[in-house]
């Protein structure tokens, strides 16, 4: 992050806004429907089972002879959570932070803005004492509801539907 030579000053009016005591600012149009339309296609779908080997895998409990774990469930989860910091970067604001990732003016397709969310995501993990996962997914699950107008699902009903072995579904508020 490079600290701002001067307080960026937040216009009165609803452009701005604050999530994770952070300042934020609402994209233009064109950059709100890319971004929803990048977090609708990287919304995690995971089998019962794929997160059960998932979450033995992450805790260390994996047993020897289990199945290996699908390496597009592992593609899904990245793409999801680079799909949130890609928000993130886009609309972030702060009052004496800039980020040194800086807020793309362009992107062709999802693959960039992905690659984009990946760089945030590397940039904030720096400051990880302030950015937590917890953070970034409390931000972030601001960010849809506000920017893009869409509600994300929580963790139960993440997790009941991948019980299910359905997606979650992303709805407009």
């Amino acid at each position: 992050m490079q600290k701002r030579a001067t307080e960026r000053r937040i216009p009165n009016g609803s452009k701005y806004f604050q999530a994770g005591g952070r300042w934020f600012r609402h994209p233009r149009s064109s950059w709100r429907g890319r971004l929803a339309l990048l977090i609708q296609q990287s919304a995690v779908s995971i089998a019962k089972e794929d997160l059960a080997r998932l979450q033995a895998s992450v805790a260390g409990t994996a047993q020897e002879g289990d199945a290996p774990l699908d390496t597009d469930v592992v593609f899904r989860l990245a793409a999801s959570e680079s799909a949130v910091a890609a928000v993130i970067g886009v609309c972030w604001a702060d009052l004496w932070w800039d980020l040194e990732t800086g807020r793309p003016q362009e992107m062709s397709g999802a693959a960039d803005l992905l690659s984009f969310g990946d760089r945030v995501l590397d940039e904030l993990n720096d400051y990880d004492d302030e950015f937590t996962d917890e953070w970034v997914a409390s931000v972030g699950q601001t960010l849809y509801g506000k920017v893009l107008g869409l509600e994300m699902p929580t963790e139960d009903e993440i997790a009941a539907q991948v019980g299910n072995g359905l997606s979650p579904e992303v709805t407009a508020v």
